[in-house]
């Protein structure tokens, strides 16, 4: 139970308290009446905004330059996720990332959507991102890439990923394996 409803609980319970005061309260044969439980259902969107900072900007194993040649390097960057249950087993998911250089005259924008199908033991979504530098030259300011996902989770804590990507500009597939424990 959230603060928000044991806070209406409470001020509730005081009201009603004064309210009766002096009766006693519903009964049944076996005694007292429980008050009905109160029942959170879960939000269809969540999301999360995250702030970040990198010395050095290593994308898929590679140093990144600027237009201009130079390492970016004092990246700061920031990005919001918003996540959709479309239903029990689809969901769409919407990411912007946004990312600029402290050093040299270097920004990035990213913005990635992925739509997914829960299977159960697996999922698999399809995505699809775009990259915009905008002090690039306007031949490779722009890039697009279309993907297919599959995530897992085969014991708890353990988050199991790979995709394979198609880069138009770079006419080039990649592909992606990721695993993620995490302790508590």
């Amino acid at each position: 139970m959230n603060k928000t409803h044991l806070l209406s609980l409470v001020a509730g319970s005081a009201v009603l308290g004064t309210a009766f005061a002096g009766t006693s309260a519903p009964t049944s044969a076996k005694g007292p009446v429980a008050p009905p439980p109160v029942v959170e259902e879960s939000s269809m969107i969540t999301g999360s905004v995250s702030l970040g900072y990198d010395t050095d900007y290593i994308y898929r194993g590679f140093q990144v330059l600027a237009a201009d040649g130079n390492q970016v390097d004092h990246l700061v960057w920031g990005a919001l996720d918003v996540n959709a249950a479309l239903s029990e087993k689809l969901s769409l998911n919407f990411n912007t990332w946004y990312a600029s250089s402290a050093d040299v005259n270097y920004d990035e924008l990213d913005v990635y959507t992925r739509l997914t199908y829960d299977f159960g033991p697996v999922a698999v979504g399809t995505s699809f991102k775009w990259y915009h530098y905008p002090h690039y030259p306007s031949s490779i300011d722009n890039q697009y890439e279309v993907g297919l996902e599959l995530f897992s989770s085969p014991i708890e804590n353990l988050a199991l990923s790979g995709g394979a990507f198609y880069e138009f500009e770079a006419e080039q597939w990649y592909f992606q394996v990721d695993a993620n424990y995490t302790v508590k």
